[in-house]
């Protein structure tokens, strides 16, 4: 999606991607990646479980910019960054923090 506002001569164009994150079930994972398999590339995922094995069709390793901001006379500015390795450490601190529980996951 994308934004542009014009102020004072200026124009500034703002984009962005949806990002969801959430826990659900087995079940529920199956379902998204049948799912997901439609969009190819246009739509990138990482599916990781308790076990911290991840399920990908993007870098493993590699951060995805969500939102960022073209200005003129600047370089492109990136405010918002997914990064997998930090979703993997907060996904372990929330789940050994016991602030999730797995039967929510089907609730």
């Amino acid at each position: 999606m994308a934004v542009t506002w014009r102020m004072e001569q200026a124009c500034f164009l703002l984009l962005w991607k949806a990002y969801l994150e959430f826990f659900t079930s087995s079940e529920n994972v199956r379902a998204l990646q049948t799912v997901l398999k439609n969009y190819g590339q246009r739509v990138n995922y990482h599916i990781v479980n308790v076990k911290g094995e991840n399920i990908t069709n993007a870098h493993e390793m590699q951060p995805k910019a969500v939102t960022w901001g073209i200005f003129p006379g600047r370089e492109i500015i990136q405010p918002t960054v997914v990064d997998p390795v930090s979703f993997m450490y907060l996904k372990s601190k929330c789940l050994s923090a016991g602030k999730f529980h797995p039967t929510a996951a089907t609730m």
